[in-house]
């Protein structure tokens, strides 16, 4: 059957009808291309304009950040962050510029950090330029205080304390089992087309690896390790890059998942982050703050592994062998 209509000499293509839902659902794809694009091209016009300023006036991205207090959550992921962020925000308003892996997410430039060996200066100044836009917000509404939940910030803590002169970091820390098991069953964005989860091989990005650091004792193993094996590195590795780095800092904390969201009645890690947050701030009841967490406390996740008390001994072992230590620093027994 022909494709064409004729009207005199001229075929015309027929045109093929759009029900409602399908046109709704593609001017609702075009109008979110085009929303990113305006945030795009504003974020990039912010980021050029305080830069040509901080240039004419001899100032540093560091000096930009004067006079804002910067808080930051960060952790290995899967630990409730986003949840967090809110939390904030719910519990301090207009106050505070609370956010969720602002774009960008950080995640090529702390892969960049560890593959490429960026030094500081140089991990600072993609940093300062990628919060830029934020800076602007911030200016723009007055406020002087912002909140930055991201667990791509872990191997960027150094920078992040020689950036910002009135930082103060929050890491939260989950039993690693917890976490390797949320990780083994969680989908992400896939290189090709077909389905990928967490640290898979279609996973379009790539996480940081033993491979990515010579001197880690499973460098030379990393390529015939199997996922869960590579689990159980990238939690070990990842929270001992944060404590590491925040060891000794008088203006960081840890603070326990289990603590935050783990009782359903008391939710004592969550009084006590938002206590810290506070800062001399008058912060609310603490019966607010349990109340917000209850309607937070009921989501559940989907799991491909059981739970780690019903591992087969070898799971058992193979995580041992390679996060025991990290597990044992954080107070965690393996039993």
């Amino acid at each position: 059957m022909s494709n064409a209509s004729h009207s005199g000499d001229v075929m015309w293509p027929q045109m093929r009808r759009i029900n409602p839902e399908e046109g709704g659902a593609r001017l609702a794809v075009i109008r979110n291309n085009v929303s990113i694009a305006v945030r795009t091209t504003f974020r990039r016009a912010a980021s050029c304009w305080i830069r040509l300023r901080n240039i004419l006036a001899g100032k540093s991205d560091r000096d930009s950040w004067s006079g804002i207090q910067c808080d930051f959550i960060v952790s290995t992921g899967r630990t409730g962050t986003m949840a967090l962020a809110r939390l904030c925000a719910e519990c301090f308003g207009s106050q505070v510029d609370s956010r969720h892996e602002p774009h960008p997410d950080l995640f090529h430039l702390a892969a960049a950090t560890v593959r490429h060996g960026l030094t500081t200066s140089q991990v600072i100044r993609e940093l300062g330029e990628s919060r830029r836009h934020v800076l602007s917000d911030l200016r723009r509404k007055k406020c002087r205080w912002y909140v930055e939940s991201n667990n791509n910030l872990a191997w960027l803590i150094p920078a992040v304390r020689s950036l910002f002169p009135h930082y103060r970091i929050i890491h939260i820390v989950r039993d690693g089992r917890d976490v390797v098991r949320s990780w083994y069953g969680k989908y992400v964005n896939s290189a090709d087309s077909s389905p990928a989860v967490f640290a898979g091989p279609n996973d379009v990005r790539q996480r940081i690896g033993a491979n990515d650091v010579p001197s880690d004792e499973y460098h030379s193993r990393w390529e015939s390790m199997g996922r869960f094996e590579r689990l159980c590195w990238i939690w070990s590795r990842t929270d001992a890059a944060i404590q590491n780095a925040i060891d000794g800092d008088d203006r960081c904390c840890t603070i326990r998942f289990e603590d935050i969201f783990g009782d359903k009645e008391e939710f004592a890690g969550a009084v006590s982050l938002i206590s810290f947050l506070a800062n001399g701030r008058a912060a609310p009841a603490d019966g607010f703050i349990r109340e917000r967490m209850r309607v937070r406390s009921n989501a559940s996740e989907a799991h491909a592994l059981p739970h780690w008390s019903a591992w087969p001994q070898e799971m058992q072992a193979t995580f041992a062998a390679i996060a025991g230590s990290q597990m044992r620093r954080n107070g965690y027994s393996l039993d």
